[in-house]
């Protein structure tokens, strides 16, 4: 059973111990939905931002401004490259708006099926479903009914995922085409990283797809002139200013620091390298299968997002999971107190989830799911460190003595 038993919430038996109870985690996401449908004034308002960008376009209109609007309505800012505006208006001149309306909705709505059902209750996820619903409590009404477009890239992401094994290029494909709409995704390529397989494997999956997902952007960035000054000014004044989301750029925020701030950007790459040591470091030392580290290679991908939005964190709770309920290969060599965290790792992952839910129910959960994914992450590098702590001790005695040795020759 491992770390994962009845003690799985070690400090909340009772209540909390009964898996029916747990559902109780999905109520911020069940309240959201219907305070969104109680007030609509948001309700699909991402669809249409890109709906009225594809209209702007095909007009030869400009769509980068603070005030985009259509038909009178002021909707959100569109802040992705020129040519996803210029597709989505030459799918409204072909089907029409309606149209485009109803091959949107489908897709978001099968999206939003497989992000909620297949981590927190398929069978095919490694763990007891009881333990991965405490996680629903990350998921926000609006995430699920603003039409994000991030929302069906997820939905992409994970289903390419879950055929890794048999169609691993289908997940760098994915992530290609998900980059070229929101480059943050290229995060996803950790998954390959993580994987069980030769190194020059990884690197050609890995370079393929940082390469051709990049591309779109860089071309654009190098030569879109005037156009292309617009879109990067309009992307910082959200990212940076308004809404910096609920990982590393909405925890500095808390300290003062700006996403623009050189402290920042070193902040993020040296998270983003221990992140990375983590993943490559825990799945050996854990011996997770191939099943686990995919979902771990998602939950390492998500943190890695600089700006995670409430849209982003479906799949962050199995591969936490997968560490908590394998940790205890790392307690023969681990001192006390590190046993004791290794010990607790699901309670600690709940206790999180416990927070994101009471932030969920008093409307503070701009405060709280921000603290538990700061949480998340701060476990994931703990074990992190005890790994390669263990593992140092293990190889660098070995290689001490065979440099001696080709030094004396």
């Amino acid at each position: 059973m491992g770390v994962e038993s009845r003690s799985s919430w070690p400090i909340t038996r009772g209540w909390w111990a009964s898996g029916q109870a747990r559902f109780a985690c999905l109520l911020p996401l069940a309240f959201g939905v219907l305070a969104k449908l109680k007030h609509p004034d948001g309700l699909f308002s991402e669809y249409r931002t890109v709906a009225c960008a594809g209209i702007h376009a095909n007009a030869g209109d400009g769509f980068y401004s603070r005030t985009l609007t259509c038909a009178g309505e002021h909707v959100p800012s569109f802040v992705y490259l020129p040519d996803i505006a210029r597709i989505a208006g030459r799918i409204i001149a072909a089907i029409g708006e309606p149209g485009f309306l109803l091959v949107y909705l489908c897709l978001t709505i099968l999206s939003v099926a497989a992000l909620i059902s297949v981590p927190l209750f398929s069978a095919l996820v490694p763990g007891r479903w009881q333990d991965r619903l405490p996680f629903g409590a990350l998921v926000a009404g609006g995430a699920v009914l603003v039409g994000n477009i991030a929302v069906i890239l997820h939905g992409a992401i994970l289903m390419a995922a879950l055929l890794f094994e048999t169609a691993p290029w289908l997940l760098i494909g994915a992530v290609v085409l998900a980059a070229w709409i929101k480059p943050v995704f290229l995060t996803a390529l950790v998954i390959p990283l993580i994987m069980d397989m030769p190194w020059r494997r990884k690197i050609m999956m890995i370079g393929a797809g940082a390469v051709l997902g990049l591309l779109p952007t860089a071309v654009f960035a190098a030569t879109g002139g005037g156009l292309a000054r617009q879109w990067l000014d309009l992307l910082s004044y959200f990212v940076c200013d308004v809404t910096p989301g609920k990982g590393l750029l909405g925890w500095l925020q808390w300290a003062g620091i700006n996403g623009r701030s050189p402290l920042a950007q070193g902040a993020w790459v040296v998270f983003a390298a221990a992140l990375l040591a983590c993943g490559l470091l825990l799945p050996r030392a854990l011996r997770l299968t191939s099943a686990e580290r995919i979902w771990l290679g998602l939950a390492v991908a998500t943190l890695l997002v600089p700006r995670i939005m409430a849209e982003d964190v479906f799949l962050v709770g199995p591969g936490l999971l997968a560490v908590a309920r394998n940790a205890r290969r790392l307690l023969p060599a681990s001192t006390a107190f590190e046993a004791r965290v290794l010990r607790s790792g699901s309670g600690i992952l709940h206790g999180l989830c416990g927070i994101a839910l009471l932030g969920g129910l008093t409307g503070l959960g701009d405060v709280a799911v921000p603290l538990a994914l700061l949480g998340f992450s701060l476990y994931l590098l703990f074990a992190g460190q005890v790994a390669a702590r263990q593992w140092a001790a293990a190889v660098l005695p070995q290689l001490v003595p065979a440099k001696l040795t080709e030094a004396a020759e």
